[in-house]
């Protein structure tokens, strides 16, 4: 679910925010794709432009798209594109929960 949060209401209008939860695309691609398809508990170590996949237990997959959301230090952004590390942009974020 994609929430946009007005920035006059946090940061004084400097710029408009938009927040997604990260288990939400995962759901959304999970629920799309045969059972079995996707595989967790496993970090990717590199990945080679024909999307053949190499897993840090040894084993190696092609598939037809990888989705690198891997974080900051994504093996799989570092992998398909060595040339534009990762970089601060100047932004902060914020997560919370309470009891209702």
């Amino acid at each position: 679910m994609l929430g946009d949060v007005g920035a006059d209401e946090v940061r004084g209008g400097v710029a408009e925010c938009a927040a997604i939860s990260r288990t939400d695309p995962h759901e959304v691609l999970r629920g799309a794709l045969a059972d079995g398809v996707t595989r967790l508990g496993v970090a990717v170590t590199a990945v080679e432009p024909s999307g053949r996949v190499v897993l840090d237990d040894g084993s190696t997959r092609t598939y037809d798209l990888v989705v690198g959301a891997d974080g900051i230090d994504s093996a799989v952004r570092a992998d398909v594109r060595p040339r534009f590390p990762a970089r601060s942009a100047g932004g902060s974020s914020w997560t919370a929960a309470s009891r209702a």
